[in-house]
């Protein structure tokens, strides 16, 4: 399979568009001490806000000509801020690498890593694999598979900043699915073995870059060592970090269960899905998501932002990016939500009413046309959709156009 052969699942599942986190998954804490998970679509504490105000005075009085980048808006300075605990030159230093880092080294996000990654790409070092009950993305860090006799440690920094930019960019929704899971398999590897130097580098350009995007992280297979070290230190280790890394000797993190399903990561994790043996493209197993016990609709709101980022406005070309799923669409422009329906295999359903139900299915190429609904016209296969605002997945669908006159199929 090539490299950029990535499948539709990729993208954020529909159900994922329903989910709005609250509470604690949003954020907690105060002052210094906030943590913060979600960014987007979300109100600041006032404490945030002054925080912000008083660090665009900073910079406006040491740096007078500096103009921030079109991507560092007020949430991405507001997450330097948040990971630099509100240092204020700190936080000037962390954007200014931050700026220095994609300027030269993903000038175009995640497509300018692929080619210093290609030679790990395979190597089962990093890579992704599933998606928790709340959407977010599984990252496996395997130090077995870090061969750093045969490839420069360079390599695997750029993979997993591939790997973090790819997540970011494809398959996240801003305000509803921001972060990721890790799991780092230490391989039962003694500590003077570990690639500590190497392992402290790809941290740091992970704190640098990426911050407050992680969840938690999941060590397993942890050398008695570390584990020992771990039950002496953590004692002094403030709560939220606690609550990020989860350490233990075997290679199962029971915890794992309490937020994904069993088919979601792999056996030699304590899931179901199979071993992987080829980890590009990633491996999205599909629905159900949630873990065993929950109710799968309890967490999931009957309002949808997919058409936000996919818009079926009247009069204009827009995409919905959806393979074999029936939406209940308002011609007048108004939102939609999923309904359930059977397969439509060969000709779509076309209801004339102020409400149309259009089946999104891969479907022979066929040509159709009738005068019972007017101003619409369906197209069954589009190469290139994006949506219309926001770093929203980009997947592959149908295309639905108002026209005049005629509704036609093609």
């Amino acid at each position: 399979m090539e490299a950029w052969a990535v499948p539709e699942t990729v993208s954020a599942p529909l159900e994922a568009y329903r989910f709005w986190p609250s509470g604690e998954a949003i954020t907690y804490g105060e002052g210094k001490k906030t943590v913060r998970f979600v960014f987007y679509r979300v109100r600041f504490s006032d404490y945030e806000e002054e925080q912000l105000s008083h660090f665009e005075r900073y910079m406006s009085n040491t740096y007078p000509d500096f103009v921030y980048p079109e991507w560092l808006v007020k949430e991405e300075r507001i997450r330097v801020l948040l990971g630099c605990k509100f240092d204020l030159k700190k936080s000037a230093e962390a954007v200014f690498a931050s700026i220095e880092w994609r300027h030269t080294q993903a000038p175009h996000s995640f497509y300018s890593l692929f080619e210093h990654c290609q030679g790990v790409l395979q190597s089962g070092a990093i890579y992704i694999h599933g998606r928790d009950h709340r959407y977010r993305p599984l990252l496996v860090l395997n130090v077995e598979r870090m061969d750093l006799r045969r490839h420069a440690v360079e390599e695997y920094r750029a993979l997993i900043c591939f790997l973090l930019e790819f997540m970011t960019k494809t398959m996240m929704i801003p305000g509803q699915v921001e972060n990721w899971v890790v799991i780092t398999d230490l391989c039962r590897t003694s500590l003077f073995d570990l690639p500590i130097t190497e392992l402290k580098s790809l941290i740091k350009l992970l704190q640098d870059n990426f911050r407050c995007r992680m969840t938690v992280n999941y060590v397993v297979n942890a050398p008695s060592s570390i584990t020992f070290a771990w039950r002496i230190i953590k004692v002094a280790i403030e709560e939220h970090t606690l609550r990020k890394i989860k350490i233990t000797k075997t290679a199962h993190a029971p915890e794992l269960r309490t937020h994904f399903s069993p088919h979601q990561y792999e056996e030699k994790y304590g899931g179901t899905a199979p071993n992987a043996t080829v980890f590009w493209p990633p491996t999205l197993p599909p629905e159900p998501f949630h873990a065993e016990g929950e109710d799968p609709e309890a967490h999931l709101s009957s309002h949808s932002s997919y058409l936000e980022y996919f818009p079926l406005p009247r009069n204009s070309a827009v995409s919905t990016g959806v393979q074999d799923t029936a939406l209940t669409v308002d011609i007048k422009g108004e939102p939609i939500e999923p309904v359930e329906e059977s397969l439509i295999e060969d000709e779509p359903e076309l209801e004339n009413s102020d409400r149309l139900r259009v089946r999104f299915v891969r479907i022979p190429m066929i040509k159709q046309e009738t005068d019972e609904v007017p101003d619409l016209e369906v197209a069954s296969e589009c190469q290139s959709i994006r949506p219309v605002s926001g770093p929203a997945p980009t997947p592959r669908g149908c295309c639905v156009r108002f026209r005049q006159g005629k509704c036609s199929l093609s």
